[in-house]
């Protein structure tokens, strides 16, 4: 957690980068999103490595992202 992420969507090709934080720290509307390591992007991502592809499952449908890189 503390880190940032930037993932490629695979079907947009577009880069998106997030701050993994607490529960109590999510702000999505930040300079850099910070989102909840609880939230559905927040838990594929925990534990994964640069370069690893992860799937999502929202309300809205299944998306596929490479991770590009963490800091």
């Amino acid at each position: 957690m503390g880190m940032e992420v930037t993932i490629t969507s695979i079907e947009t090709k577009q880069d998106e980068t997030y701050k993994i934080v607490g529960t109590t720290e999510s702000d999505i509307l930040s300079d850099t999103p910070q989102i909840s390591n609880e939230s559905p992007v927040g838990k594929a991502l925990l534990g994964k490595k640069k370069g690893e592809t992860v799937k999502l499952k929202a309300p809205s449908g299944t998306f596929e992202y490479k991770i590009k890189s963490f800091k």
